[in-house]
């Protein structure tokens, strides 16, 4: 086995385990929303501290996200750190536009039953969308 293969099956490796940490960090991040949520929809907990306790523990394991996803970034060769760049760019400037648009339209009253998953999700959509399409044209 020479250097080359050696070095991409390392690169291979590490990017495999800061993948799996993100989806460990995400699954746990969508888990203490969940879990926030319902508790004070159903009113879980007796005070009011402990939903903020929730709410904190849902922030901070969304840090941990983030975090997670730098290191991920970090260790991405040039190639695959600018197509996640450009995806998280454009992600973004879809999400600012869309969002004021869909500010307008609930203020106008074109949109009645506002709901911020919307925007969400479509942030969501356009970074995978971005994503998909940067690894193809780099094919």
């Amino acid at each position: 086995m020479d250097k080359t293969t050696a070095a991409t099956g390392a690169y291979e490796a590490r990017t495999a385990k800061h993948g799996i940490k993100i989806i460990i960090w995400s699954l746990a991040w969508a888990g203490s929303m969940i879990f926030a949520d319902m508790a004070a929809a159903y009113q879980w907990f007796p005070s009011e501290w402990m939903t903020l306790l929730s709410i904190a523990a849902n922030f901070g394991t969304g840090v941990g996200v983030v975090l997670a996803y730098m290191k991920f970034l970090k260790d991405q060769d040039e190639l695959q750190r600018s197509i996640q760049l450009n995806a998280l760019g454009l992600a973004v400037g879809v999400g600012l536009v869309g969002g004021f648009t869909y500010s307008l339209l609930v203020t106008t009253g074109y949109i009645v039953d506002e709901e911020v998953t919307d925007m969400i999700l479509l942030i969501l959509g356009t970074y995978m969308a971005g994503v998909a399409v940067g690894q193809i044209r780099y094919r």
